[in-house]
C-alpha cells in the first residue's frame, strides 16, 4: 500500500508537483556509453518526452548564460571578485541593541531592547532554500516560457525534537583556507598517492584550538528574546549591510535567513550546471555545434576567462557573518555539489569527440587539478570529509567526480569504496530511517538530500564498474531499502515530488515486480513522470551495474562491493568513538543519544 494516498490533499500533491516544474534538476549523473547511444534506432522509446523536454531545457537556459561570480555586487572579506562567496544560510542577526536607536532593527518607542526579523515558525519560503535542488528555471510541462512557474508550495519546519540539541558555537579558525588576504592556493595540477581516507573526527583536533562555545538564545525559534546582555547601539542609523560585520548571528535549522539571495553564487552555478548538462545530452541527440559551443562558452566565462573565471576553490563559501568572521565554514562546498554535471557534461562532449570543447579541455583539466587539491587538502575540505550526514555523501560525489575527470580514476573508485565501506555503513537503520537526517528540523527534506547524494555515489560507481547499489550498511539496509521508508513516511508539508526522482532511480537499479514504485510516481505525478529529465537519467540501461540492469542486459557485473552477510547489534556511529558530539550544519550538534531513536532504540 501506498501511504502517501490517504495523507496528502490534491491541491498539496498539484502544489509540489508544480514546483518541482520550475526547480532545476537535483544533482545526477547520467551514464556516457547509455546517453551517446540514445540517438535515431537506438533511441529508447520510453524515454521520448523526457528526451524532448531536455532539449527544451537547453535551448531556455542557453538563453539566460553566460554566468560569472565577479559581476557581483559584493566582494569577499579580501576583496578578490574572483573568489567565491556565499552566506551560512541559517543564521540570522541577533543584535539586541540597548537603546531607542533607530536602526533599521530598533524600532521607534522601543526598550531598544530590539530582536531579528524572524519569520514565523510556521513557514519558509522554499524558493530561497541553497538545499532545495535549484533556482527557477524552466517549465517542463510544456514550450519553452519567459517566465519561471510560479511559486506554489510552502513549507513547514518541524518543531524541534526535544532529544535534539540545537546549539551555536563559534567558527573555529581551523575552518580557514586564508589566514591573510594575499594567501596562496595550491598550484599544483596532480593528484598524487591513494585516495584520501574519510577521517572520522576534525583533522586538526590535536593542532588547533578548540573554539569556544556559547549556549543558544533562550527559545531560539521566538520572536522575542529575554532583555538583559543587550549590545550598546550605534550612534547613527545603520544600513542593513553593516549588521553583517556588527551583529553577532545565530543559527536556526531549516529556516533560511531571505538575505542569502543577495548574493548569486549559489544560483549562477546550479544554472550554468544544469545549462551545461542540458545543451551536452542536447549535442549528443542531435550532434548541432551550436550546443557544444554553449557548453564550452559558459565554462570558459564561469572557470577559464582571466578576466572572469573562478579561483579554484570555495574558502568563502557560507560564512557565517558577524564580528570578526573572515572564512568560510565546511558546508559551503556543498554550494559547489552541481560540478558534477558540470562534469557529466563535458564527459559527454569528449565522448562524442567534440572539437568546440578540445581547446579549452587542457586549461579545464588544471582548474579542476587545483580544485581537487583544495578539497582534499584544505582545512574545510578535510573537516568535511569528517562528517557523517549529508555534506559528507556530497562531497564524497564531488570529488569523485572531479577525480574522475582528471583521470584519476583509481582515485575515484577508492573515494566511493571508502563511504561505503565507512560512513554509509551508519547513514541508514535497518528499517530504512535515516537517523542523521531524521533529526534535523526538516526530515522529509533531509532524507530526500541524502539519497540523493548516496544515488549519485551509486550511478558514479556503475560508471566506474563498480557495484554499490547492492552496499548494505551494517544493520542489512540498502539504498532501495532508504526509499522504500522515505515513501512510506508523511511528508507533512514538505514535497513530495523532492521523493520522486529517487523512486525512478530505484525503480531502474532494482526492478518493480510489484508495481509500487510506478505507482507512486502516477500518483504524485499523475501523467507527467515520464516527461521529467530524471526518467531518462535513470533506466536499466544506463545502471548496468545495478541488480535491474545485468537482468536486463544479461550483464555480467565486473566488479562488487564486499558486504557483512548479516545486520549486526545497534552500536554508536563511528563518528562517535572519538567525539561526543558531531556537527551536521554550522552550529547544530548531536550526540549518539539524539539519534539512538532513529534506529529504533528507545533511550
Amino acid at each position: 500500500m501506498i501511504n502517501i494516498s490517504t495523507r496528502l490533499t490534491a491541491s498539496a500533491l498539484v502544489a509540489g508537483y508544480t514546483l518541482m516544474m520550475a526547480l532545476a534538476d537535483p544533482i545526477d549523473w547520467v551514464n556516457i556509453d547509455y546517453a551517446v547511444q540514445q540517438v535515431g534506432d537506438g533511441a529508447d522509446m520510453n524515454t521520448e518526452a523526457a528526451r524532448d523536454n531536455i532539449m527544451k531545457g537547453a535551448r531556455w537556459s542557453a538563453k539566460k548564460g553566460p554566468w560569472t561570480i565577479t559581476d557581483s555586487e559584493f566582494a569577499p572579506p579580501n576583496g578578490n571578485v574572483h573568489d567565491y562567496l556565499s552566506w551560512a544560510p541559517y543564521h540570522w542577526p541577533n543584535c539586541r541593541w540597548c537603546s531607542n536607536g533607530r536602526n533599521h532593527l530598533a524600532k521607534p518607542g522601543s526598550d531598544g531592547d530590539s530582536t531579528p526579523d524572524w519569520p514565523a515558525d510556521e513557514e519558509t519560503d522554499i524558493s530561497t532554500d541553497p538545499y532545495a535542488g535549484g533556482s527557477d528555471f524552466w517549465d517542463a510541462t510544456g514550450g519553452d516560457t519567459s517566465q519561471p512557474v510560479a511559486r506554489a508550495f510552502s513549507h513547514t519546519c518541524n518543531r524541534r525534537s526535544r532529544r535534539y540539541r540545537h546549539r551555536k558555537r563559534f567558527v573555529s579558525r581551523a575552518l580557514s583556507v586564508q589566514q591573510a588576504p594575499d594567501a596562496q592556493l595550491p598550484t599544483t595540477t596532480q593528484i598524487h598517492g591513494e585516495a584520501p581516507t574519510l577521517p572520522i573526527s576534525d583533522p586538526d583536533a590535536t593542532t588547533t584550538k578548540p573554539p569556544q562555545r556559547t549556549p543558544p538564545p533562550n527559545n531560539a525559534a521566538a520572536k522575542k528574546t529575554q532583555k538583559g546582555g543587550c549590545t550598546p547601539s550605534p550612534t547613527t542609523s545603520m544600513e542593513p549591510r553593516e549588521t553583517w560585520s556588527t551583529c553577532p548571528y545565530v543559527v536556526r535549522d531549516g529556516k533560511v535567513n531571505p538575505d542569502v539571495r543577495k548574493l548569486q553564487g549559489v544560483q549562477y552555478i546550479n544554472e550554468i550546471s544544469q545549462a551545461v548538462l542540458f545543451n551536452a545530452l542536447a549535442f549528443v541527440f542531435e550532434g548541432t555545434a551550436e550546443k557544444a559551443e554553449n557548453v564550452a562558452e559558459f565554462l570558459y566565462r564561469f572557470f577559464l576567462d582571466p578576466e572572469t573565471m573562478m579561483n579554484p576553490h570555495l574558502g568563502f563559501g557560507q560564512m557565517v557573518r558577524g564580528p570578526g568572521k573572515y572564512e568560510g565554514t565546511f558546508t559551503g562546498i556543498l554550494d559547489f555539489r552541481g560540478m558534477i554535471k558540470v562534469v557529466n557534461a563535458v564527459t559527454m562532449l569528449k565522448a562524442k569527440a567534440s572539437v568546440e570543447w578540445a581547446a579549452k579541455e587542457q586549461a579545464m583539466q588544471s582548474w579542476m587539478g587545483e580544485y581537487a587539491v583544495w578539497l582534499t587538502e584544505s582545512p574545510i575540505g578535510r573537516i568535511t570529509a569528517s562528517k557523517s550526514n549529508n555534506h559528507l555523501t556530497f562531497y564524497v560525489a564531488q570529488l569523485a567526480a572531479v577525480k574522475m575527470f582528471i583521470g584519476d580514476r583509481e582515485g575515484a573508485i577508492g573515494l566511493l569504496k571508502g563511504f561505503f565501506d565507512g560512513p554509509f555503513m551508519d547513514q541508514i537503520a535497518a528499517s530504512g530511517e535515516q537517523p542523521f537526517e531524521a533529526v534535523r528540523t526538516r526530515p522529509f527534506h533531509y532524507r530526500c538530500f541524502n539519497l540523493e547524494a548516496m544515488i549519485v555515489n551509486a550511478k558514479l560507481g556503475d560508471q566506474l564498474g563498480v557495484d554499490f547499489w547492492t552496499a548494505k550498511t551494517k544493520y542489512g539496509a540498502t539504498i532501495q531499502t532508504a526509499v522504500d521508508y522515505a515513501m512510506s513516511v508523511n511528508p507533512k508539508k514538505e514535497r513530495v515530488a523532492e521523493l520522486a526522482p529517487h523512486v525512478a532511480a530505484v525503480l531502474a537499479a532494482y526492478g518493480d515486480p510489484d508495481g509500487k514504485y510506478q505507482r507512486f510516481l502516477e500518483k504524485i505525478m499523475p501523467g507527467a513522470y515520464t516527461r521529467q529529465s530524471f526518467w531518462f537519467y535513470s533506466q536499466p540501461g544506463a545502471l548496468p551495474q545495478s541488480p535491474a540492469g545485468r537482468s536486463w542486459q544479461n550483464y555480467k557485473r565486473k566488479e562488487v562491493v564486499e558486504q557483512p552477510e548479516a545486520a549486526i547489534a545497534f552500536e554508536c556511529p563511528t563518528v562517535f568513538q572519538s567525539t561526543r558530539e558531531t556537527e551536521l550544519d554550522n552550529g547544530i550538534f548531536v550526540t549518539c543519544e539524539d539519534v539512538m531513536p532513529f534506529y529504533g532504540i528507545q533511550v
